[in-house]
């Protein structure tokens, strides 16, 4: 008899609802969700702003040693090495 009891003791819950009510469902946290999503939205329109700006970056710092043929190579070096950022 001892067995039996031990076996419904270990499939009991250990704790246990004494208002007999039904559990409610948590509600969706609304506004941090919205924040992130927000973030997550315009983060890549600010990782597009580089864009009209880094060539003429690149030539102004001389990185290139007046080749502009390199403009190109280091400009996209340096909004790749942005993303990783």
């Amino acid at each position: 008899m001892a067995e039996t009891e031990s076996i419904h003791a270990e499939c009991d819950p250990v704790l246990q609802n004494n208002d007999g009510d039904q559990e409610q469902p948590t509600p969706l946290p609304k506004l941090p969700l919205f924040s992130v999503y927000l973030i997550q939205t315009a983060e890549p329109l600010t990782a597009t702003v580089i864009y009209p700006f880094i060539n003429q970056f690149v030539r102004e710092t001389g990185i290139t040693g007046g080749d502009e043929k390199k403009t190109g190579y280091y400009a996209g070096f340096i909004v790749r090495l942005s993303a990783f950022t």
